[in-house]
């Protein structure tokens, strides 16, 4: 799973090793199969972004 997270868009920004590492481990131990808070259900959080007035159009229709 690790493989198939996508480099990031900025040409000016990498992974780090660590953060390479980290992502690794996170698919390793399967992290994702538990909730850190048993009243947290990830199935239905909701993802907020608060993004600068010049983003494209594109972006915003997410």
């Amino acid at each position: 799973f690790a493989n198939d997270i996508p480099v990031p868009s900025n040409r000016n920004y990498h992974f780090t090793i660590q953060q390479k590492l980290d992502i690794e481990k996170f698919f390793q131990q399967k992290k994702y199969l538990h909730s850190l808070n048993n009243h947290l259900d990830l199935y239905e959080a909701q993802i907020i972004a608060v993004l600068p007035d010049n983003t494209s159009n594109a972006l915003r229709r997410f």
